[in-house]
Parts: C-alpha cells; sequence; structure tokens
C-alpha cells in the first residue's frame, strides 16, 4: 500500500489540489459528512485492535494451556494491520467475516442513532445584564432611574 503512495503521489496531489477549493466552498456541507466517515473510520479501527490484541491473547492462552509439550504449538491467530481487505491473512479465516459482520453493525448503529443532520444555528439570546433577571433585561433601560420606596 504504501509502495503503490509512494509511486503515485503526484497524482494524488493534483486530484487534491482540484478539489480544495470545491471543499473550502462547500464546507458547510462536505465537512460534516468527512467528519462522520471519519468518525466510522475511528469506531471500526478500535473494533479492529480490540480484535488484534483478543486474538493475540487468545493465541497465547491456547498454547499456554496445553497439557503436554507435543501439544504445545502456537497457532497464530491473528488480523493484518498491512492488507485488511485480504481474506487470507486473517487466521483462522472466519474472523474476516466476523469483522465484516462487526462492522456492518457499527455502520447501521451509527445511522440509527447518531444519524447525519444538519446543525442549525442556536437562535440569539437575550443580552445579560448584571443585577438584572433576563426576563426584565429586555425591558431594561440604563439611563432610567430606579424607583426608591
Amino acid at each position: 500500500m504504501f509502495e503503490h503512495f509512494q509511486a503515485n503521489w503526484q497524482g494524488y496531489v493534483a486530484v487534491l489540489a482540484c478539489l480544495a477549493p470545491l471543499l473550502f466552498f462547500s464546507r458547510k456541507f462536505t465537512f460534516p459528512v468527512l467528519f462522520y466517515c471519519l468518525e466510522i473510520a475511528a469506531y471500526i479501527l478500535c473494533l479492529h485492535a480490540f480484535l488484534y490484541g483478543f486474538l493475540g491473547v487468545a493465541s497465547w492462552f491456547k498454547e499456554s494451556s496445553a497439557m503436554y509439550v507435543q501439544e504445545k504449538i502456537n497457532p497464530h491467530w491473528t488480523v493484518p494491520w498491512a492488507g485488511f481487505w485480504k481474506r487470507d491473512l486473517y487466521n483462522p479465516e472466519w474472523v474476516f467475516y466476523l469483522e465484516l459482520a462487526a462492522a456492518l453493525l457499527i455502520i447501521i448503529a451509527m445511522t440509527r442513532y447518531r444519524p447525519l443532520r444538519r446543525q442549525r444555528a442556536a437562535p440569539a439570546r437575550e443580552r445579560l445584564t448584571k443585577g438584572i433577571a433576563p426576563s426584565a433585561a429586555a425591558t431594561y433601560d440604563p439611563k432610567q432611574k430606579i424607583k426608591e420606596k
């Protein structure tokens, strides 16, 4: 993957230079979508890291809990960090489908419980004045004299 970016970095810079003005002028609409996608990617990355750690501990436990020395074989259960889209790098192979199903559940949960909505600006608040309640502040005139009893 890194070799691909090193070989084609000029094309990526050219695409980024063409898209930068479009992203800048439509930032009100594109940045929330971009941040939403980055948030989903962060959750999926956390899932991937959890699976990596869990499989490492499970592999160690399987090797350490074997009764006889002949059975102490490390199964090397793991998920790949580079090339996570290649199914043959997952060991055991069903972990790929487990991770794919969990990623789909994350995406469904994000769209269900935290949908992407355009935020509206908060309405203007009444001005605050020292020592006067907010409801009376709207009619407060600092030049008016206060009646004393």
